[in-house]
């Protein structure tokens, strides 16, 4: 099963270095990046944040 955790109120998540280097979660993250998708940019996977996959900045 599968942890949620969403982004703070005028806050984003936006995948790391580390997140690049991990192909199954660039390829999830960047499949997502299109002008009618942003699946990614409030909610990701709790073990993204935890593992450093992804940081939450400004919007």
């Amino acid at each position: 099963m599968t942890t949620w955790t969403s982004a703070g109120k005028g806050k984003r998540f936006v995948i790391t270095a580390l997140g690049l280097e991990k192909s199954q979660i660039r390829g999830k993250y960047k499949n997502t990046r299109t002008s009618d998708s942003t699946r990614y940019d409030h909610k990701v996977p709790t073990s993204w944040v935890t593992n450093g996959y992804v940081m939450e900045v400004d919007e």
